[in-house]
């Protein structure tokens, strides 16, 4: 095989070509039992994990990559103030510094902090393909793309890096040695997400680097921020609407897509079983490849055991080819242009019901901050990352990991219903046949039915009696507030009693209601330990060793709750 200098492999598969030479060569010398017990499994392990082990994704945020390519840029004498020019204007830009073979970064400058990190972390990937082989680093995630901009920014910074560009010259192919992958997030996102693949689908600089990446394009969708942002029905209505939109346009531009679902563990953030989560995508979404994020305590329940690793696994596979193979959903959907028109106006009322005590409710944030431990958690190490993007308190620039952890510790779980009942409740009143086909969409279509199966579960966790506990700690705000939630809970349950036609949540589910009522128990004493923990802590005559020592006991408890309601990382 080809060689570099030295005694290394430039890839595992000039390895696995000497490795096959031995293989033959064994066989022809009656040495097959050798070849089966050594070399096989050997060459199987090169071809899985290469010589990098585990494909690594790369992850920034759209604005680190504005203000680089702005700089870059500037320096280059080529735009003055990039940031200030309107989308199309950026497009023009990029596309002609894309498709010119020279490089606009100099050498010579030192660039600013973020500039300087953002072309080191792709000089790094450059540095790993060459090292490692090109599978060790596939996937750039954009979070927070709002435009077509956003893709090409990573295109040009990969330009720079020697990862993207004309090697032979301009008139033969280029090279493309990362997919860029757009992260949708807020409601908003997902709405315009078809838009803005198209005009990326019709760029010709943009379809070269497709072609370079045999017409393959990842899109990654967030169940998290598009739940904060617009609550439990809409985020998933968005989600589901959203892939239909971008296999149909994909399917048009003879572009494959893999959709690459963010899923926390939380029912706030796309939680719940990973079966039921992937036979309710639409069938056509399941016919590419699908990823899925697993994080928080999820890898441990699910991946822990050897024995349980396999079974998630195997379940995981499976419902992915039962949900491909499933009969072709288009059809099926067009026979019910109501169910369409149902949910669109369900997730239009729950949207406005949702925004309207959370970002318009004048008392929301005073009770959010004191009614649950929201601001104890950010004082813990806990989180992946700190819970704020910025210094401000408003909702929109929280994380949604600590927005759902508090709601879920305070025992309201308000991220993963808000807003459905009120939905059911109007879409009822307007039209008397609404239920008949809500209870017939809840026993034949995976989407709607995992839907509502994952809200009887937050239900079923949820409890009204100890929230009101933790309202008593917001005051004033609590007494504005608690009785909306209160209300809201009560119109939610009455509504997935009626289309399920149960008696008690999770009538279908014995053995999760089994176990959600045996956990709770030993759960509420904690709850109110907590409670108590956090009215001393917020005392203002605690020395720093006393709110130490409260703060040790809090995170006690916090882990308690966590533990004993699961879904909630």
């Amino acid at each position: 095989g080809e060689r570099v200098d030295g005694p290394d492999y430039a890839s595992p598969e000039a390895m696995m070509e000497d490795v096959e030479r031995m293989a033959r060569s064994l066989a022809h010398h009656r040495g097959q039992r050798m070849v089966d017990a050594w070399l096989r499994p050997f060459l199987l392990q090169l071809r899985i994990f290469g010589f990098h082990m585990v494909t690594l994704d790369i992850r920034q945020h759209s604005g680190v990559h504005e203000q680089a390519v702005a700089e870059l840029l500037q320096t280059a004498g080529l735009v003055d103030d990039y940031t200030s020019l309107g989308e199309e204007e950026r497009v023009r830009v990029l596309s002609e510094c894309l498709a010119s073979p020279r490089p606009i970064r100099n050498p010579y400058h030192v660039y600013s902090d973020v500039t300087t990190e953002a072309l080191a972390v792709l000089d790094c990937v450059r540095r790993g393909h060459e090292t490692f082989g090109p599978r060790c680093v596939q996937d750039y995630l954009i979070s927070m793309t709002q435009g077509a901009s956003d893709l090409l920014e990573v295109l040009l910074l990969a330009k720079e890096s020697g990862l993207f560009g004309w090697p032979d010259g301009p008139k033969a192919p280029p090279k493309s040695d990362l997919n860029v992958v757009p992260l949708f997030e807020t409601i908003e996102d997902l709405e315009s997400a078809a838009g803005i693949m198209q005009s990326l689908f019709e760029n010709p600089v943009y379809r070269r680097h497709l072609e370079m990446r045999g017409w393959q394009q990842e899109i990654m969708l967030g169940y998290s921020d598009s739940n904060k942002d617009g609550g439990y029905l809409t985020a998933n209505w968005s989600l589901y609407m959203a892939q239909k939109d971008l296999i149909r346009l994909a399917e048009a531009y003879g572009v494959r897509i893999k959709f690459f679902h963010g899923r926390g563990g939380a029912l706030g953030r796309g939680g719940g079983p990973v079966e039921q989560s992937i036979l309710a995508q639409p069938t056509e979404a399941l016919r590419g490849h699908v990823k899925i994020t697993e994080q928080g305590e999820v890898i441990s329940q699910r991946y822990g055991h050897p024995g349980i690793a396999e079974r998630s696994l195997e379940s995981s596979a499976a419902a992915v080819l039962v949900g491909a193979t499933r009969e072709d959903s288009e059809e099926w959907a067009e026979r019910h242009p109501r169910w369409f028109a149902l949910m669109d106006r369900a997730s239009e009322i729950s949207f406005r019901a949702y925004r309207k005590l959370v970002f318009e409710h004048p008392a929301f944030l005073e009770y959010f901050h004191r009614a649950t431990p929201i601001d104890e958690i950010g004082k813990m190490n806990i989180g992946s990352r700190p819970s704020r993007r910025s210094q401000s308190a408003r909702i929109e620039d929280l994380r949604a990991i600590p927005w759902v952890f508090s709601w879920t510790q305070s025992r309201h779980l308000l991220p993963a219903w808000y807003g459905f009942g009120s939905a059911i409740e109007a879409i009822m009143r307007e039209d008397p046949r609404a239920l008949e086909d809500l209870r017939r969409m809840y026993e034949v279509w995976p989407f709607f039915r995992t839907l509502v199966d994952n809200l009887q579960m937050a239900l079923a966790k949820a409890d009204m009696l100890v929230a009101r506990e933790y309202a008593q700690l917001a005051g004033e705000a609590g007494e504005a507030v608690f009785p909306l939630i209160e209300e809201e809970y009560a119109r939610t349950e009455r509504a997935v009693l009626d289309i399920t036609g149960y008696r008690q949540l999770l009538d279908n589910k014995p053995v999760i209601r089994e176990s959600i009522s045996l956990r709770n128990p030993y759960v509420d004493p904690l709850s109110f330990f907590q409670v108590r923990l956090l009215a001393d802590l917020r005392r203002d005559n605690l020395s720093p060793e006393e709110r130490e020592a409260e703060l040790a006991d809090a995170l006690q408890t916090i882990n308690g709750i966590a533990a004993g309601l699961r879904n909630t990382g």
